[in-house]
């Protein structure tokens, strides 16, 4: 429990506080006596401590100025009540126009129970938190990103035409290691539409997301999380308790969680000890509606949902027939045959078709337009013999009867080796 003092050493303060009402003639020292400004608090914070930046909850919400955080030993930027207790959350206005980084993370920083509200419109197109060369590591728990409603001033709601769009990511990490531990996008009514993955990390040396919650969200390049790794830097990724709804992109890779991995070090675990629900995840023009995976060496690498750990349906939507998960893999057949590499299948007792192999999924859809192609064609020539035989036209009728024979017989080639590839 924090006390309403402030603790001063020579290394300077510790801790500052700031709030919408305060003053900048306050000392930033102490709960009553905040600054207004979320700049000048932590320009007061010392550089040889860890330090904590209070952000006490208002009837206003706190306006938001682009800053580089940037301490020796790390920050925390945290919610806390008027009256001093922790694990409130306080919300930050995040309206702001002047730069393409709001906060920019550098070494150690930690965001703690506050409320990010975004922009949406298009006069507003950058990243609320970055995390990039200088990150050590980035935490962000208990917090959610709240899409400005129509209503408010200066907020315009990204309805689903696409009107308006917020252009970049909510966060974004590329080197370092990112922890998102009850972390929020949602909203009851209203879709928000994002050029870009609005939670991206590429590069990033872990990324451990628990008890992420994302709904009601559009993406026109990307996934609502875009993990990707690099050649030369390995990628731990843990993926527990998420919960994705009503997710779409219109890419062509996965509407809801993308994993794309090239390092033969990277590993992924998703579900191992807390249930993951993916439903109404949709990827049009993309391999699965839900989850994606692809990565040079699944065989312990990868690590899929326990029993019971994985809620999904068939309200999920792809262009192929992996509609809610799709792994790509060279050693993908191997990596099946294991015990319990499916486990999370017991659950919904053998009713399940949308769990397919990359390269069978590619193979089925080709496979299918095939088919259609070549039914198609025998419908055809059946019509044109029937036509023939109305006509009377004896020559053309064989001609036709050769055409009906050549059709078939290539529908069957079609359905030969389709069966031999499965």
């Amino acid at each position: 429990m924090m006390t309403h003092s402030q603790d001063v050493d020579s290394t300077g303060l510790t801790e500052a506080f700031v709030k919408q009402s305060g003053s900048e003639s306050s000392s930033g020292e102490s709960i009553d006596h905040e600054k207004s400004s979320l700049k000048s608090a932590y320009d007061l914070l010392g550089d040889n401590e860890e330090c904590h930046l209070m952000v006490v909850d208002d009837a206003a919400a706190l306006t938001a100025e682009p800053i580089t955080f940037n301490k020796s030993h790390g920050i925390t930027i945290e919610g806390i009540e008027s009256n001093g207790y922790r694990n409130t959350e306080a919300t930050i206005d995040c309206t702001v126009s002047a730069s393409s980084v709001l906060f920019n993370c550098a070494k150690h920083v930690e965001f703690k129970s506050l409320a990010f509200n975004f922009p949406i419109s298009r006069s507003n197109k950058y990243t609320v938190i970055s995390a990039g060369s200088d990150s050590i590591s980035l935490a962000i728990s208990d917090c959610s990103f709240v899409r400005v409603n129509i209503n408010q001033q200066n907020g315009a709601v990204a309805n689903v035409n696409g009107d308006n769009l917020v252009a970049n990511n909510l966060v974004r990490v590329t080197t370092g290691t990112a922890t998102l531990n009850a972390v929020s996008c949602q909203d009851d009514t209203e879709t928000v539409t994002f050029s870009y993955s609005p939670f991206s990390f590429i590069g990033a040396r872990e990324v451990s997301l628990f008890g992420v919650a994302i709904n009601k969200v559009n993406v026109l390049n990307g996934a609502a999380i875009k993990i990707k790794d690099r050649i030369h830097n390995s990628t731990k990724v843990v993926i527990e308790g998420m919960n994705m709804m009503e997710v779409n992109s219109e890419g062509r890779t996965v509407g809801g969680l993308q994993i794309s991995l090239v390092s033969e070090e990277s590993t992924a675990d998703i579900g191992r000890s807390s249930k993951c629900t993916f439903k109404s995840c949709t990827a049009p023009n993309g391999k699965s509606g839900a989850v994606f995976v692809k990565m040079p060496e699944a065989m312990s690498h990868l690590k899929l949902p326990l029993a019971n750990n994985l809620d999904i349906d068939r309200s999920n939507i792809a262009r192929s027939t992996a509609t809610s998960l799709f792994i790509s893999a060279p050693d993908y057949e191997e990596f099946r045959d294991q015990e319990d590499a499916f486990e999370f299948q017991q659950s919904f007792n053998g009713d399940i078709v949308n769990l397919v192999d990359g390269e069978e999924v590619e193979m089925a859809q080709g496979d299918v337009e095939n088919i259609l192609n070549g039914i198609k064609d025998v419908v055809d020539n059946v019509e044109n013999v029937v036509n023939k035989v109305k006509d009377k036209s004896t020559t053309d009728f064989g001609i036709e009867i050769g055409n009906l024979a050549l059709s078939i017989l290539k529908l069957i080639i079609i359905l030969i080796i389709y069966r031999n590839t499965k």
